[in-house]
C-alpha cells in the first residue's frame, strides 16, 4: 500500500484519532472508522467491499452525519469508489469530502494525475493550483505524484504553535479486501519533511 518514488514514499501509518472540530474531513475519518469496527471485529478500520453495506448502514445513523452537509453525495462517492476497486481509494475520499465542501473537484484519473489536470485548470472558479508549500491551511488537497499511482489526501489542520504541524487525512485503498482505511497522519510543516512529501496544492476559492 505505499506509495510515492524513493525519497519521497508516503504510507499509512498507525492514524491519529479524528477530531472533527478541525475539518469536514476528520469528521468523515470518524464516521466511518467507528462504522468500520462498529462491534471491535475490524481493528485495522478497513473500509471495503467485504463490508461496506454494514458500514453504510452504521454511517447513515451516525451521530455526526447530519452535521455533514450533501452527506448523500459523499457516500455515492464512496459506494462508487469501493464498488470499482474493491476497496476505498484515496481518490474516492477526496471527491467525497469535497462533495461535503458543496464542491465539485474534478475527476483526474490516479491520485499523481490530480498534480497536472487540464480539468481543474477549466475549474478556476472553484480551484487554484498553488506550489507554496509552506502556506497551506485547512482544506488544501496535498498530491504526491511520484510512483505509478501518486497519492492524494487533504490537510484538515495546521498548528500554529510551536514548530507548525500539518494534520493530513487520506484514504489507503488495495484492489482487495485487506485495504481502504482512513488515516490521520502528522507531518512538521517543513521544507525536509511536508514539502518533501507532496509536491502540490490544490486550494478551493
Amino acid at each position: 500500500m505505499e506509495r510515492g518514488g524513493l525519497g519521497r514514499k508516503v504510507s499509512p501509518q498507525i492514524s491519529m484519532e479524528p477530531n472533527p472540530d478541525y475539518d469536514v474531513s476528520e469528521t468523515l475519518a470518524k464516521i466511518f472508522r467507528d462504522c468500520a469496527n462498529e462491534d471491535g471485529d475490524n481493528p485495522n478500520y478497513y473500509i471495503n467491499r467485504k463490508n461496506w453495506g454494514k458500514i453504510l448502514a452504521c454511517a447513515t445513523t451516525h451521530s455526526l452525519a447530519s452535521q455533514v452537509d450533501n452527506f448523500p453525495l459523499v457516500i455515492f462517492e464512496i459506494d462508487y469508489s469501493i464498488k470499482k476497486n474493491k476497496s476505498l481509494q484515496c481518490v474516492g475520499f477526496v471527491l467525497a469530502v469535497e462533495k461535503a465542501r458543496g464542491k465539485n473537484l474534478p475527476q483526474c484519473g490516479h491520485a499523481k494525475d490530480f498534480a497536472d489536470c487540464h480539468a481543474i485548470n477549466k475549474s478556476s472558479s472553484q480551484y487554484q493550483y498553488s506550489d507554496d508549500c509552506l502556506n497551506v491551511s485547512a482544506g488544501t488537497v496535498a498530491v504526491n505524484s511520484s510512483g505509478k499511482y501518486g497519492h492524494i489526501g487533504i490537510v484538515s489542520h495546521v498548528s500554529e504553535i510551536g514548530q507548525p504541524q500539518v494534520r493530513f487525512v487520506s484514504a489507503w485503498g488495495t484492489d482487495s479486501n485487506q485495504g481502504g482505511v482512513i488515516t490521520i497522519q502528522p507531518y512538521i510543516l517543513s521544507a525536509d519533511e511536508f514539502c518533501h512529501k507532496f509536491d502540490t496544492f490544490i486550494k478551493s476559492k
